[in-house]
């Protein structure tokens, strides 16, 4: 899909993370300015596993967006600029279940390894509902 190498050492395991109901992820950044540029995080990839659940969305509140997945949807997103700063527009939260658990799958693609167009792609955010 991005065209970004997404095993190791070009990406962390995939984390698997389980919120029961009042669970939550504070505001934060997937990357930090302060780290060497080819160890950055350079874009995350989040899996929605269930959709058994309410409220729970994911928010970048500098976008004014909310995503509200389903099972089997997925977010991908860029970490830094062309300049190779953090793009502050990626602060995100995963705000509270209100009823169920939630299931998310975590991805995150380091700098490390990473070749051609698609790891020159940064700051573009992207939502992808397959079907």
């Amino acid at each position: 899909l991005s065209g970004l190498k997404v095993t190791e050492p070009s990406a962390e395991k995939m984390s698997i993370t389980h919120y029961e109901t009042g669970g939550f992820y504070t505001t934060h950044y997937d990357s930090e300015d302060d780290t060497p540029a080819f160890r950055r995080r350079l874009g995350t990839f989040l899996l929605y596993l269930n959709g058994n659940y309410r409220g729970g969305n994911t928010v970048f509140p500098h976008l004014q967006l909310a995503i509200t997945p389903q099972q089997g949807d997925g977010l991908v997103f860029y970490s830094h600029k062309t300049n190779s700063r953090l793009d502050e527009l990626t602060l995100h939260t995963g705000c509270p279940i209100k009823e169920g658990d939630k299931w998310i799958g975590s991805l995150w693609i380091r700098n490390t390894t990473q070749h051609g167009p698609a790891a020159t792609c940064f700051g573009d955010q992207l939502y992808v509902r397959p079907g």
